[in-house]
C-alpha cells in the first residue's frame, strides 16, 4: 500500500522538489533559507504534524517536527535546508529532469530529502500505520557551516534515541554512509603595518605576506591517507594595490578521523600561527571544536 501510495504521489513530490530547488537557500541567506522553513512548516502541518519553530536572529530558522507535542518518539531523522551555493544559482541553474536524475543547487544535498521524509510520513499514515508518531525530525538551517546555532538543539533531540538517520545523499555508487569526520573551523587574523608601495615600502609590514607563509604550512599538515585534511579556503586582505597590506585573514576547515588527530592538528595549527615570519607582523588564531 505504501509503494501504491508514493507511486500516485509522484508528480507531488517533483512539485515540492523543484519548488524547493528554484529557492536559494546558502547557510547565510536567512532570508531564502526561511522561505525554504516556511514551506516545510505548511507541507508538514498540513499532513498533521505538529511543527515547532525556532527562530534565529542570524542564519535560518530551525524547525522541530513530531507527531503531537507531547511525544517522545524513539527515533530521530535530520536534515539541513541550507545549501553551499551563492545567492542567484537557482536561476542560473533551475531545476530540470534529464532522464530519471533531478539536477539543480541543492536537489541531491538535501532538498530531495526533505521531501522523502514529508511523503514517507504521509505514506505511513495513509496506510494505518501508527509508526509517524515515533518520529522527530529535526530540520536545521546551518549544517554546511558546522551546524553553530543548531547544535545544542540536536543534541537534546538526539537524547533517550533509540535510533537516528540523517538523510544526507548516498555516496556516487549508492553506499550508505555510517560514520563521517569530525570538523573543525578556524581563521587567522593578520595585523601588519601600512605603507605606500611607490614611496616607502619599505617601512611597511606586509600582513598578507605573513599569512601567505602560514598557508603554505598549513597546507603541509595533510594527511589524506589518514583521514587528515587542512583546506584553507578563503583569504583576505589588504586595502589596495599600492598600499603594503596591514591586514590579512584566512579561513580553514579541519577534517579528522579521531580525536588524537584533533589535539595534533590543533597544536600543529597554533604553533604555525604563533610564528612570526615577516618582523612587526602580529596574529590572532581563533577556532571552533571538533
Amino acid at each position: 500500500m505504501i509503494e501504491t501510495y508514493l507511486d500516485k504521489k509522484k508528480p507531488e513530490m517533483i512539485e515540492l522538489l523543484e519548488l524547493l530547488v528554484n529557492i536559494d537557500s546558502g547557510s547565510y541567506d536567512k532570508e531564502g533559507v526561511d522561505v525554504i522553513g516556511t514551506i516545510l512548516k505548511e507541507s508538514f502541518e498540513k499532513a498533521g504534524m505538529h511543527v515547532k519553530v525556532h527562530r534565529e536572529k542570524e542564519l535560518g530558522n530551525h524547525l522541530e517536527i513530531k507527531a503531537s507535542e507531547e511525544s517522545e518518539p524513539k527515533i530521530i531523522i535530520i536534515a539541513h535546508m541550507d545549501t553551499v551555493f551563492p545567492k542567484g544559482e537557482a536561476k542560473e541553474r533551475p531545476f530540470k529532469i534529464i532522464g530519471e536524475r533531478a539536477f539543480g543547487p541543492g536537489v541531491n544535498d538535501e532538498k530531495a530529502s526533505h521531501v522523502q521524509v514529508l511523503y514517507a510520513l504521509k505514506a505511513l499514515k495513509a496506510s494505518g500505520s501508527e509508526a509517524y508518531k515515533n518520529v522527530h525530525v529535526i530540520f536545521n538551517s546551518d549544517e554546511e557551516v558546522g551546524s553553530p546555532s543548531s547544535k545544542s538543539l540536536i543534541k537534546q533531540a538526539a537524547e533517550n534515541k533509540d535510533y537516528s538517520l540523517v538523510v544526507e545523499c548516498a555516496r556516487p555508487n549508492g553506499g550508505i554512509v555510517t560514520e563521517r569526520k569530525g570538523v573543525g573551523n578556524f581563521s587567522l587574523s593578520v595585523k601588519g603595518k601600512s605603507a605606500h608601495a611607490g614611496v616607502e615600502p619599505q617601512r611597511g609590514k606586509s600582513a598578507i605576506e605573513e599569512i601567505s607563509h602560514k598557508i603554505l604550512q598549513l597546507q603541509q599538515l595533510n594527511q589524506y591517507e589518514e583521514g587528515l585534511s587542512v583546506n584553507v579556503g578563503l583569504v583576505n586582505g589588504g586595502t589596495s594595490s599600492n598600499t603594503v597590506p596591514p591586514n590579512a585573514e584566512a579561513e580553514i576547515d579541519v577534517r579528522i578521523k579521531g580525536e588524537e588527530q584533533a589535539a595534533e592538528v590543533t597544536k600543529e595549527i597554533s604553533k604555525i600561527a604563533q610564528e612570526e615570519y615577516v618582523a612587526g607582523t602580529t596574529t590572532e588564531l581563533k577556532g571552533r571544536e571538533y
